[in-house]
């Protein structure tokens, strides 16, 4: 969806402006926005620049005309981005936006090949149980907790420090789906299987091209380890029937990958975006340097698919 900016010309700027409020500038040829105290300019848009001249004044303007989505009280200085399939994410963890209850948010653009942005869609936390910035939302360090496909209709964020059930650093992960608008259709938070403390659930992620398929790491998988050991993640594949649809828990990947798996076996490592669906829907995880089948220190690349009733191959 998109909002066309007022026009205002002889310094008429509206009586009783609002934040986040837009004006095109007729004298000066750019856009404004109202930062709740303020008429803010851009530098403008609708000229060719390259994605890194643009400022946070102008990727706010851009996002709030090209999306309708309100991100004025952002300062974006906390942003980064992700791109792949001729766009990108950016996602912003640490502001809370205008009208929104939680921290954090992210917009998708298409990128054209001389770097100019057209975003497509956006979309702040909800539904998350932790109202903090420590949710880590789209957090800019751990983008590989935020995936997308490659049309551009579904999206998926991590919030590996949110708290469901109360469960510090337990993490949650948000799908967003839109219709061909921009406009969402569709929106699901939901926490794994096995929810406990310090698991970081969705500080990794990733979804498959045709929006059916989801996998989502657990760093440490502290509920289901066998006695003895600890810190042995999960691989917890989801699917759906439409992008309409809810995801529903298909299987743990992780005794496949891993069947023989010891004390610190990290298949999801730190750093890294390790976890990735082929175009055949085959997922690749890499293991991080740690015990995996008692082979310690070494890095192990996995290959596995879903077949049918939770099993893997």
């Amino acid at each position: 969806m998109s909002t066309a900016f007022e026009p205002i010309s002889g310094g008429n700027y509206p009586p009783s402006p609002i934040a986040g409020q837009c004006v095109f500038n007729e004298d000066t040829g750019k856009p404004e926005w109202y930062n709740g105290q303020q008429w803010i300019q851009g530098d403008g848009f609708g000229r060719p620049a390259p994605v890194q001249s643009y400022n946070a004044n102008d990727i706010r303007l851009k996002i709030i005309n090209e999306t309708g989505f309100n991100w004025s009280s952002s300062s974006l200085t906390y942003w980064n981005a992700k791109s792949k399939y001729g766009k990108v994410l950016l996602c912003d963890y640490y502001n809370k936006m205008s009208g929104q209850t939680h921290y954090g948010a992210w917009a998708l653009a298409d990128v054209d090949d001389n770097g100019n942005l057209t975003f497509q869609c956006a979309g702040a936390a909800k539904g998350l149980s932790y109202n903090n910035r420590n949710a880590y939302f789209a957090h800019r360090s751990y983008l590989m907790g935020c995936d997308f496909t490659p049309d551009g209709k579904s999206v998926l964020i991590g919030a590996y420090g949110d708290q469901p059930n109360g469960f510090s650093n337990g993490g949650t992960v948000s799908i967003f789906d839109f219709d061909d608008d921009g406009n969402e259709i569709h929106h699901q938070v939901f926490t794994g299987q096995d929810s406990a403390s310090n698991t970081y659930y969705g500080r990794k992620a990733a979804i498959s091209r045709d929006g059916l398929w989801a996998v989502i790491g657990r760093y440490n998988n502290s509920t289901t380890n066998p006695p003895g050991t600890s810190n042995i993640s999960s691989v917890e594949f989801y699917t759906r029937a439409s992008r309409t649809d809810d995801f529903t828990f298909y299987g743990d990947a992780a005794p496949t990958i891993a069947p023989n798996a010891d004390a610190n076996t990290y298949l999801m490592a730190l750093d890294g975006d390790n976890l990735l669906f082929l175009e055949d829907g085959t997922l690749v995880c890499a293991s991080s340097t740690s015990s995996t089948n008692n082979s310690s220190g070494k890095n192990k690349i996995h290959m596995v698919k879903p077949t049918t009733g939770g099993a893997f191959a």
